[in-house]
């Protein structure tokens, strides 16, 4: 390919792997770290920084399991918009006429987890 007789050269950068972010120049981090969006790079701000940092766990920061939680800590925004996504996958699926908390018990969500969730308490 060319652009008045000049050759194009295309040079595909793929996404970092979470396990290697943030991807920055120099030894700092906080000063030195980019982020891509569809308009090109541009540098992180700190917030952003920490939490690529925090994300790098392998195992994940959602997987934790927290004891004595009820369903007023659980984001009822979130879940809801969950519920919507899941409804348009599975239109027929049994669970949508679940209420949120018999929706949210063990062996109705996907955890990933070794150990089994415990139930969550009125």
């Amino acid at each position: 390919m060319e652009i008045d007789g000049f050759p194009i050269i295309v040079i595909e950068v793929p996404r970092a792997d979470y396990m290697v972010r943030p991807v920055h120049t120099g030894e700092n981090p906080f000063k030195g770290s980019f982020k891509r969006n569809h308009e090109g790079d541009y540098h992180c701000s700190e917030a952003e920084v920490r939490a690529m940092i925090r994300d790098q766990n392998e195992s994940g920061n959602d997987s934790l399991l927290l004891d004595y939680y009820t369903m007023d800590d659980i984001d009822s925004e979130t879940l809801h918009r969950y519920r919507n996504r899941f409804r348009v996958v599975n239109e027929d699926n049994v669970w949508n006429a679940l209420s949120d908390k018999d929706f949210l018990q063990p062996g109705r969500i996907k955890a990933g987890l070794n150990r089994s969730l415990k139930r969550i308490r009125s």
